[in-house]
């Protein structure tokens, strides 16, 4: 009989034992799942950020770009409206065909100005639409 107790004692303790097994790695199955939806979570985060650096530096190429695209049309610009007023100066002490000439070379370069003037104006549009488009993309980013 005293066998029979110890067996019972044996049997009531390795199901206690059983139990808490069965317990503790169902935790252990939870926290693992929960940490394998963390890993994919941060490999997904760091895609995204290498995405963005890897886009602000296209952003920056491209600004960088504009702005020497500006600067040049910009001292174009500085250069023909110097030539420009030469040209109304030296017209005053001219022959009548030398004005004429004068004249004539002077609508061509108000017509450049005029062009430049536009080019650049669409090339500021031009960058302003790529801003906000650059800016539409990066929130989309954001928000996956």
């Amino acid at each position: 009989m005293a066998e029979d107790v110890e067996v019972l004692q044996d049997k009531s303790s390795n199901t206690c034992c059983a139990a808490r097994l069965k317990t503790s790695f169902a935790t252990a199955l939870r926290w693992y799942n929960k940490n394998m939806m963390i890993e994919k979570e941060n490999e997904s985060l760091k895609k995204a950020l290498a995405e963005l650096k890897l886009q602000a530096n296209i952003w920056k190429d491209e600004k960088d770009k504009e702005s020497g695209i500006r600067s040049d049309l910009e001292d174009e610009v500085s250069a023909l409206k110097d030539e420009v007023q030469l040209l109304k100066q030296n017209s005053n002490s001219a022959s009548q065909k030398a004005d004429e000439q004068l004249q004539e070379r002077l609508n061509v370069a108000e017509k450049e100005i005029k062009r430049l003037k536009e080019l650049l104006d669409k090339e500021r549009e031009r960058a302003a639409s790529e801003k906000k488009n650059a800016e539409l993309g990066r929130r989309k980013l954001m928000r996956l």
